[in-house]
């Protein structure tokens, strides 16, 4: 269902998915509002859940009559796309920074990766699932978003493990889908429930055709395949988790400081774990003596007085 929907009376209440799956609140959204027009503009699935919050009355346009209305209002359609960097979107940010990591994405205009960012599509896979195998022409760049993945070549009858992915944001193929004739020289399995990103060669392509940056970007990476007939184990492992990796990104960063704290919070460890441990029968003890103690001290002034 591609259509266009206004507010003309009431609230609704806007609901996305985060990188976990997890529906988070983003907003409310009030009348003169609209909503729905990313898939509108896009023909991908809906990326919002919009349920109304009061009794509500909403228009709906259809994509033929957009398409009237664009004939009369050519910047409508323009306008409306230039706006979808716009939402408080956490799972599509989070996807956005993960583009950014591919080789030729990142010097890319935020229109550009908007674009881009609309055509990935999010695969599930079982434990023990085949990605691809070695030796296979690939048409899609793989992020992982969720779960552990082995990398492997087979000699003979055994494989040969490469490398693990762990960590969201690990690479495969990026380089190998720009060269048609080149196949993946490594083959993937998942060694868990598994979510990856995906992002064919053929949005890429269509994306550059409107985009002169990312035609240049592409023609660079190529120029340097073409150059090399090495063959190459196309892919790129995250290995930092996203705290060490926000600090380590930091325009001050102090080594000394932060070993002085590390260091110091082992030292508080240390002392809390020498101290006894105070269990619920001692506290039951603390309170009737010093409840005695009250007691007796009230005794001894009113004999005092006596």
């Amino acid at each position: 269902m591609q259509d266009l929907f206004l507010i003309a009376k009431g609230e609704c209440e806007c609901y996305v998915r985060d990188e976990n799956k997890r529906e988070r609140f983003v907003s409310v959204l009030v009348t003169g509002q609209h909503f729905g027009e990313i898939a509108f503009l896009t023909s991908n699935k809906r990326t919002a859940t919009i349920q109304t919050k009061n009794y509500s009355t909403l228009g709906k346009l259809a994509a033929n009559h957009f398409k009237d209305l664009c004939r009369i209002y050519p910047d409508m359609k323009s306008r409306l796309r230039s706006s979808l960097h716009l939402y408080k979107d956490h799972y599509k940010e989070w996807q956005k920074t993960q583009l950014q990591n591919v080789a030729y994405f990142q010097d890319l205009s935020l229109d550009c990766i908007e674009y881009l960012n609309y055509k990935i599509n999010h695969i599930d896979y079982d434990e023990g699932e085949i990605i691809f195998k070695n030796a296979e022409p690939i048409d899609y760049l793989y992020i992982l978003a969720n779960g552990e993945v082995e990398v492997y070549v087979t000699t003979a009858d055994e494989d040969l493990l490469l490398d693990t992915f762990k960590v969201n944001g690990s690479l495969m193929g990026q380089f190998t889908i720009l060269d048609s004739g080149r196949p993946i020289t490594y083959s993937a399995r998942t060694i868990s429930q598994v979510s990856m990103l995906r992002l064919s060669i053929h949005e890429i392509e269509k994306c550059a055709e409107n985009f002169k940056e990312l035609q240049m970007s592409l023609r660079r990476v190529r120029e340097r395949l073409n150059a090399s007939e090495w063959p190459i184990l196309d892919y790129q492992i995250n290995r930092k988790s996203p705290r060490i990796g926000a600090l380590l990104e930091e325009t001050k960063f102090e080594g000394l400081k932060l070993l002085q704290q590390g260091v110091n919070k082992l030292l508080k460890v240390q002392k809390y774990k020498r101290k006894k441990a105070f269990k619920f029968k001692d506290l039951i003890a603390f309170l009737k003596k010093h409840h005695q103690e009250k007691v007796n001290h009230a005794n001894e002034e009113q004999l005092a007085l006596i």
